[in-house]
């Protein structure tokens, strides 16, 4: 078999986490709370780019994944308006607040852009002119046109 033993037990291991349902949603529940995946990945000791792959290529869990990202931004948005409340009792100082808010802004932004970022949506049809020049070209060839000259008349005067 190839590979070290310790490689293949590695890989064991990741096998029956990725196969484990329970594993999923502690990567989600935890994802949705920290809103680090590497973070998530370092602390099972597992691979980063394997983690990252199983999500990106099943769709199920890649709706999940998507769906722990604006968990994550709502929860950053209940922070910024805690520390706004905190701010308007004084117990932080504005220069500080104003930082830790610019902070947790961009980040709503980033994780949930739609919501919280300032994201515009633009609904544009391309038409490639290609396609409609060779489409005309394929419609005249199916045409059949009658391109013989007319016979001369001689006219007598």
């Amino acid at each position: 078999m190839p590979g070290t033993p310790v490689r293949r037990a590695r890989r064991a291991r990741e096998h029956r986490m990725f196969d484990d349902p329970e594993f999923w949603e502690k990567i989600f529940d935890g994802y949705a709370e920290f809103g680090s995946l590497p973070k998530m990945a370092r602390e099972l000791q597992i691979p980063y780019k394997r983690l990252y792959y199983q999500i990106s290529n099943n769709k199920d869990l890649n709706n999940r994944y998507k769906e722990a990202k604006r968990a994550y931004a709502e929860m950053t948005v209940s922070q910024i308006q805690d520390i706004t409340e905190k701010l308007e009792k004084g117990h932080i100082d504005p220069a500080s607040a104003k930082t830790i808010i610019g902070a947790k802004q961009w980040v709503a932004s980033k994780y949930s852009p739609i919501e919280y970022g300032e994201r515009q949506t633009i609904d544009m049809q391309v038409s490639d002119a290609t396609q409609l020049h060779l489409e005309a070209l394929r419609q005249q060839m199916q045409e059949t046109k009658d391109i013989t000259p007319k016979k001369k008349q001689i006219t007598k005067k």
